[in-house]
C-alpha cells in the first residue's frame, strides 16, 4: 500500500501533519473511492525540511519550474493569483487518471473550442 509508505516515512521523519480529504473519509470508515492523498502539514521551517526529506525518499522529487514558467496569473478583487496553465493541468489530470480528472480534461477541451469560435 502506498499510503503505508508515506505515513510510515513520515512518522519515522517525526513530521507533523494530518490526513484530510478522501482518505480521511476512507479511515473514518466511509466507503468511498480516492486515490490522492491529502495533507496538511505544519509549515514550521524544521517541519518541512522534515517533509521534503521523506518525499525525497520515498522518490518523489517536485519540479514546479517548468509549470511556473508557464503559469498565468489571473486577478480576482486586485489580488493577483498564479494558476497553472491549461497544458500543464491536463497533464497534471492525465497523470492521475480518475473518472473526475479526464472530465476535467474533457471540460478544459471544450472551453477551448468555444474559445477558438468566438
Amino acid at each position: 500500500m502506498y499510503y503505508q509508505d508515506v505515513f510510515t516515512i513520515l512518522n519515522e521523519k517525526n513530521v507533523r501533519y494530518v490526513v484530510i480529504g478522501g482518505i480521511a473519509l476512507v479511515l473514518h470508515g466511509v466507503l468511498r473511492m480516492t486515490v490522492d492523498l491529502d495533507l496538511i502539514i505544519d509549515l514550521e521551517e524544521g517541519n518541512i525540511d522534515r517533509f521534503l526529506s521523506a518525499m525525497k525518499s520515498l522518490g518523489y522529487k517536485p519540479k514546479i519550474d517548468e509549470i511556473d514558467k508557464e503559469k498565468i496569473i489571473i486577478s480576482a478583487k486586485g489580488i493577483s493569483i498564479p494558476i497553472v496553465s491549461r497544458e500543464h493541468l491536463k497533464k497534471l489530470k492525465r497523470l492521475s487518471g480518475r473518472p473526475q480528472d479526464l472530465v476535467d480534461i474533457d471540460a478544459l477541451e471544450d472551453l477551448e473550442d468555444i474559445e477558438k469560435n468566438d
